[in-house]
């Protein structure tokens, strides 16, 4: 996977993305992974360190997509935000974002706009995050940007004919506001305000520290 970074730029302004703190999500479980690893460690067994740092790393875990878009943290909510143009397809879990022309005055035939995932994580901890997408479009490549304040990070990741993961690490310990905007783009640079339809399946966040 060939990933082309740039350098941080300022945006003048970064909007956040409502977010619905009202969740009917629970746990498939009675117990939290948190409280199965408490449980184990007063147990009078002797508890294989694998299977202890499965369950450390189960805590540690969180996974939204489309019928589980919000988690509650010790740290704060994290959550799904889909904007439109896009299409919901709730019995396989995922989403399509689409593309739209925007008009014939004054760019449109050049300009296509095309629907956005936010992923907003709580502040002061380190992330790791990975994202399962698809391009639904050849010679197309997606597009992260990390907001935060006032500045950004921007990555550009080739897509492929099939799903791939986009995976990175986010410090969220310097700023009030983190989100993860993803878009897909035409990879020809004279297009370059082209978007295309893409489809996403599930982001996995795990807290580092």
């Amino acid at each position: 996977m060939k990933i082309n970074l740039s350098v941080p730029k300022r945006v003048p302004k970064v909007k956040l993305p409502p977010v619905n703190l009202n969740s009917s999500y629970k746990p498939p479980l009675d117990f939290a992974a948190e409280e199965w690893l408490n449980s184990l460690n007063k147990l009078n067994l002797e508890i294989p360190q694998a299977i202890k740092d499965k369950v450390d790393l189960a805590s540690r875990t969180v996974r939204l997509s489309l019928n589980h878009g919000i988690e509650q943290t010790e740290q704060g909510p994290m959550y799904l935000a889909l904007f439109p143009p896009n299409s919901c397809d709730f019995f396989n879990n995922e989403v399509t974002f689409e593309a739209e022309n925007a008009g014939s005055f004054p760019i449109g035939p050049l300009v296509t706009f095309g629907g956005a995932l936010w992923v907003m994580l709580p502040i002061g901890k380190l992330y790791t995050v990975d994202i399962a997408v698809q391009s639904k479009k050849k010679n197309t490549y997606f597009h992260i940007g990390v907001r935060y304040k006032d500045f950004s990070d921007e990555y550009t990741i080739e897509s492929k004919e099939s799903g791939q993961h986009l995976s990175f690490t986010v410090d969220t310990t310097q700023s009030e506001f983190y989100g993860i905007d993803v878009v897909n783009m035409h990879s020809d640079r004279k297009r370059l305000l082209r978007h295309k339809d893409w489809i996403f399946y599930y982001v996995t966040i795990v807290r580092l520290d």
